[in-house]
């Protein structure tokens, strides 16, 4: 980044050595090259409306790798997302154009827009990896600080920003998810991609053993009104995770919320068709995203 306030990409260990190299041609001594005001340490938050619903039973990704290989590869589209060094939560790939897609309450404004880090394949090698239930746990591939905020709405809990991907980086390898422009219907079975606790890349598909499937159409969540509800298992962290359904594996719905844990007894998340006509009124639809 040539200029502005900005973060650095995130770094491991307990110390760092920062050193500046001068340009070759001369500076004016009354000239600041740059500045460093603040800095970030430990990890950052997660968000704190989710909820796993009784006994969580969502699993690593790289557990159902070769039992579920068709809902693994979307799951390569899922990204474990760092905002303003502060926060954590989960976005995805929304059409083929490089738009990232996660909810209002991660990404507000264009200076959070401009202050994250993507990071894709963030998954452990194996299901019994400890590290499975690390937060940050096995580190993945970071393919942007940066992005260019597209159109945000607070009421349907979105954001949609274009990556500023590093030099190098393809983002073809990842896929991406399309949404269903229908939007979800009552009793589909659906399953939800995410980095809760901003761990590993897990998957949930079962809710108390069966299948989980959308329980309502119109639910007032803790969060908005007129929700989807669900009661598969999240976290602190899984906002933004897309809500895929299982039949035709498009995005149905964008999730944001808990409660199957209070007297709301659903979790929450947005329609994707609602979301979809707002873009496509706007003209800022991704191509492909439906």
């Amino acid at each position: 980044q040539a200029d502005g306030p900005f973060y650095a990409e995130s770094l491991r260990g307990s110390s760092v050595v920062l050193t500046y190299t001068a340009p070759d041609e001369e500076i004016a001594r009354d000239v600041v090259a740059f500045g460093i005001d603040k800095f970030a340490q430990g990890f950052p938050e997660t968000g704190d409306i989710e909820a796993i619903c009784g006994t969580d039973e969502s699993q690593p990704s790289v557990c159902y790798k070769a039992d579920r290989p068709t809902e693994y590869s979307l799951s390569q589209a899922v990204a474990r997302l760092s905002i303003q060094a502060k926060s954590l939560c989960t976005a995805w790939l929304l059409g083929s154009e490089g738009h990232l897609i996660t909810n209002n309450h991660c990404i507000k404004n264009a200076d959070d827009a401009a202050n994250i880090q993507v990071e894709f394949e963030a998954e452990c090698a194996s299901c019994s990896d400890p590290d499975n239930d690390v937060k940050k746990g096995c580190k993945g591939t970071i393919v942007a600080t940066s992005s260019t905020f597209i159109k945000t709405n607070p009421m349907l809990d979105y954001t949609l920003v274009k990556l500023k991907v590093k030099p190098g980086v393809n983002l073809a390898k990842y896929g991406y998810l399309q949404a269903r422009e229908a939007g979800p219907t009552l009793d589909e079975t659906i399953w939800i991609p995410q980095h809760p606790k901003g761990k590993p890349t897990r998957m949930a598909f079962l809710d108390d053993g069966a299948l989980g499937t959308v329980n309502s159409l119109a639910f007032d969540s803790a969060c908005k009104p007129n929700e989807m509800g669900h009661n598969l298992d999240t976290d602190h962290g899984a906002s933004g995770s897309p809500v895929l359904s299982a039949s035709d594996m498009k995005v149905v719905a964008l999730h944001n919320c808990g409660g199957c844990d209070d007297t709301s007894g659903m979790n929450g998340a947005i329609p994707m068709d609602k979301i979809i006509a707002e873009l496509r009124a706007a003209r800022v639809l991704p191509r492909n995203a439906v």
